[in-house]
């Protein structure tokens, strides 16, 4: 368990986030298991769409993108009609295509995404 009362566990291909109580979010694989949490938000694919869940494993804002990177300085780049590519040699994949743009951690989009 960490400092919130997670634990992280990889089952097949899906990481996983679980609480105390039995509480538990699949979410995005990243490195051969579950994505890092990131300014305490994690991404996770819902209904085919990118959301960003808290610490207490409670929606942060609705899962409307199609891609999205960890957050870093408050603020995060999303893509709506994105996909993955293809993976390198190490099995990381980038996200190519569709529409970017920067939204800050209440899930709006910042003046300045292009």
């Amino acid at each position: 368990m960490d400092e919130n009362g997670l634990a992280a566990l990889q089952a097949g291909s899906q990481g996983y986030y679980v609480r105390r109580d039995g509480t538990h979010l699949p979410v995005i694989t990243c490195d051969n298991g579950p994505d890092y949490f990131a300014q305490g938000v994690v991404r996770a694919r819902v209904d085919g769409r990118i959301g960003y869940y808290d610490t207490r494993l409670q929606l942060a804002f609705a899962a409307r993108f199609d891609g999205g990177f960890p957050f870093r300085n408050g603020s995060v780049e999303v893509c709506d009609g994105c996909r993955e590519g293809a993976a390198d040699a190490g099995g990381r994949t980038d996200i190519v295509g569709g529409t970017r743009l920067r939204i800050h951690r209440q899930g709006n989009a910042l003046p300045d995404s292009p």
